[in-house]
């Protein structure tokens, strides 16, 4: 089984309308090369605007959560700075000219990113392991 990348996603249409690039259906492989590049970089440039809005809305919903309670004002600014760190490096990502490499950069950075934060929890659990709270009624 074949799948018409071109009838998805227009980015991988041929000057060629009577051959259209092919992709299996079951492993979504593509089989060109040049034709992968363009259809990975065409997705990943598309991708940019949604992201960026919802890195934008993620910092806001953690900045106003910071603000309103104080108890979670450190995880909330710092969870916003992560949000805006993240949309800065997809905007410095989107200007790049080959965006083949812009791919694999933003996505080291997202798994730092993660990584870090992981960390960062996993260490305050350990100095700070939580206590279980009884309600007396």
């Amino acid at each position: 089984l074949t799948l018409s990348l071109a009838a998805v996603w227009p980015a991988t249409d041929t000057p060629l309308r009577h051959t259209r690039p092919r992709a299996r259906v079951w492993s979504l492989v593509i089989p060109d090369p040049v034709l992968e590049s363009r259809f990975t970089a065409a997705a990943f440039r598309s991708a940019y605007t949604p992201l960026v809005i919802f890195l934008a809305a993620w910092t806001a919903i953690h900045l106003i959560l910071a603000a309103v309670y104080p108890a979670v004002r450190d995880t909330g600014v710092l969870t916003a700075l992560a949000g805006a760190a993240l949309a800065v490096a997809r905007w410095r990502a989107n200007r790049m000219a080959d965006q083949q490499r812009a791919r694999k950069l933003f996505g080291a950075a997202l798994v730092v990113m993660h990584a870090s934060a992981w960390a960062a929890l996993l260490l305050i659990f350990r100095v700070h392991p939580p206590e279980p709270r009884y309600c007396s009624s």
